[in-house]
């Protein structure tokens, strides 16, 4: 019996013994090492970062913060700007590149062929790109701005120096004008006349050219016979007499200025100068404001003229009680016939309605007159 008892107990210390032993192996066993990745493996991209949402406010902090506060976000990440695509060499030209073997004057050769199909590339790029249109087109270009008007006193003054200039100069013209009047409230038909002038004596010489009053003379020279108005009726002028009646009338008389609002010893570039003359001064006085109005191109003018527009104050012009305005328009083209003088008046009263109207063209200067062409016995008388 005591010997059963002492082989089962070295039975059981010899069991804990080899337990023990195992523990302690198991325990010295160390633990693997995770695998490296692999150099082929393809690079995961980082999973972005999305922004956390903002909690919902209840409603009784949503009157007060209209704002929400900054702790309540996170910053979304910037990306990255794109990286410059590499240009792409199509297979045959990479087979075209230098090899390890190759000589480096053959290198030096491929490397500029390579070079050359690049810019060849580029330039039917280029070609084929839609042509994009310019900033501004000159269909699409604003028009120039016309230049405004001078001071209306200073081209006044000028266009007076130079008409003043030619008027001192000159001895005698010849034009050609057509009037149109409002007299004694009528408007008179319009009329074509060829007009002579000589300065000294101071001479006139009307004929009626066009339709109405053709045939109609008008001669006047200071002076001399009889100081009297010499006529010649035209076409229409009176129907007792009828056209092609000879008489003298003095200048003043209310027969001479039946058909005209001025006295014939008020024609020519003479009388229009002492007018613009005495408008300069009043508005150098301030009295009145004289306008320029540029240049334009009138239908009744051959070429561009420059204008200006005169006031009229009431009691200034005797046929006009009420006042008005008095419109010039002068050629200024150098080159010109008449460069210098009138070549359109328009004088409208108060209410803006023309009561006159001369236009000037086809001017001749000098037009070397004499004696002959401003004598009585010219009248009626029959081109040869």
């Amino acid at each position: 019996m005591m010997r059963r008892r002492l082989l089962l107990s070295v039975l059981l210390t010899s069991l804990a013994a080899t337990g023990c032993l195992f523990k302690n192996q198991r325990n010295s066993i160390a633990k693997p090492t995770p695998p490296l990745p692999s150099p082929l493996a393809k690079a995961q991209p980082p999973k972005p970062v999305l922004p956390v949402a903002a909690p919902t406010p209840s409603p009784a902090t949503t009157a007060a913060n209209t704002l929400p506060d900054e702790s309540e976000y996170k910053a979304v990440p910037i990306p990255a700007p794109p990286q410059p695509v590499a240009e792409i060499i199509p297979t045959a030209a990479r087979s075209a590149e230098p090899s390890a073997d190759t000589s480096d004057d053959e290198k030096k050769r491929l490397l500029e062929r390579l070079r050359e199909k690049r810019d060849e590339r580029r330039e039917e790029r280029a070609k084929d790109a839609p042509k994009l249109p310019s900033a501004t087109t000159p269909k699409d270009a604003p028009p120039k701005a016309a230049a405004a008007p001078a001071d209306g006193l200073t081209v006044a003054k000028q266009v007076y120096a130079l008409a003043y200039a030619k008027y001192e100069k000159l001895n005698d013209y010849e034009v050609h004008m057509v009037r149109r009047e409002v007299v004694g409230g009528k408007e008179t038909p319009t009329e074509e006349i060829q007009f002579q002038y000589r300065k000294q004596p101071f001479s006139v010489y009307m004929k009626n050219i066009g339709e109405n009053g053709k045939g109609r003379e008008v001669l006047y020279v200071e002076g001399k016979f009889d100081g009297l108005m010499h006529v010649v009726t035209g076409q229409g002028d009176n129907r007792l007499i009828g056209a092609g009646f000879k008489t003298s009338l003095r200048p003043d008389s209310s027969m001479a200025t039946a058909k005209s609002r001025h006295k014939i010893t008020e024609a020519g570039a003479g009388n229009m100068l002492v007018k613009l003359d005495k408008a300069i001064k009043s508005a150098e006085a301030g009295r009145s404001a004289i306008k320029s109005l540029g240049t334009v191109q009138r239908k009744d003018q051959p070429t561009p003229v420059d204008g200006i527009e005169i006031p009229i104050a009431a009691g200034d012009d005797s046929t006009l009680p009420k006042g008005g305005k008095w419109t010039l328009y002068f050629d200024l083209k150098s080159d010109s016939p008449g460069y210098g003088n009138l070549a359109v008046q328009v004088t409208t009263d108060e209410k803006d309605r023309e009561v006159e109207y001369y236009c000037f063209t086809n001017w001749k200067v000098p037009a070397n007159l004499t004696d002959a062409d401003f004598h009585p016995d010219r009248l009626g008388a029959k081109k040869k």
